[in-house]
């Protein structure tokens, strides 16, 4: 209770049990009037409500570079949770979406996910009156995929040139850019191993041309993709 605007409270009831009833100061036998009297009752802590999530996939077998989509539904025992999901695959935070008015995200994986199995879980940090919960685990495998491996050379070239040679390597659209190594060969000979430029292309520099060449160029694969290679003939006139 306080008293002719105090900061400090003049009394604290302990009873929070406390009925309708009077209120007086010192002894009984001193009674006395007051004006404008205000209690304060402070507001019982609300307990957060429990949330349930669950996962679903578009697909739980794909093939590296393709899009999945993972549908989230976190669900309240009153209300609507709101706020943002993660995806978990093994343990590491991989996407986030941000739930909509009926609790629902619709969450797509990043293409990158390495080729193998993954255990991929739907986690609700909580928010605002709702607790954090989690998602039974769902198993998720990602095939390598393919890669396209081109070999940039003129059919023809100066006799005893030593031409550039560009090799481009791509995956599917949309997919990522496959890494690694390529290495070439001319005549069954190796000319260089170069690593797989962030473009998706790699050059090698050939020896001299003395006649028909057999070029051979082979991509080493990464966590995505499988070795490939390409073959082409060129002449050196």
């Amino acid at each position: 209770m306080w008293v002719d605007g105090h900061d400090t409270p003049l009394m604290t009831a302990t009873d929070t049990t406390f009925d309708p009833g009077q209120i007086g100061f010192g002894s009984f036998d001193n009674t006395g009037r007051m004006r404008d009297l205000v209690v304060s009752v402070s507001a019982a802590p609300q307990e957060d409500v429990a949330t349930t999530t669950s996962l679903s996939l578009s697909r739980q077998l794909t093939t590296y570079g393709t899009e999945t989509t993972a549908r989230v539904t976190v669900a309240a025992e009153s209300g609507t949770p709101s706020g943002t999901v993660e995806i978990h695959a093994d343990g590491e935070v991989v996407a986030t979406g941000g739930l909509g008015p009926d609790g629902r995200a619709s969450v797509v994986l990043p293409r990158d996910l390495p080729a193998g199995g993954h255990r991929l879980t739907a986690v609700f940090p909580g928010s605002d009156g709702s607790t954090e919960s989690t998602s039974r685990a769902a198993t998720y495998v990602v095939l390598p995929a393919l890669s396209r491996v081109d070999i940039d050379v003129d059919s023809t070239v100066p006799r005893g040139s030593t031409p550039d040679v560009t090799v481009d390597v791509s995956g599917r659209d949309g997919a990522p850019t496959p890494t690694g190594t390529v290495t070439v060969t001319a005549g069954f000979r190796v000319v260089g191993t170069v690593p797989v430029g962030e473009d998706g292309s790699a050059e090698v520099q050939l020896p001299p041309v003395r006649g028909l060449t057999l070029l051979t160029a082979t991509c080493s694969g990464d966590h995505g993709y499988l070795p490939r290679l390409d073959t082409a003939t060129f002449w050196g006139r």
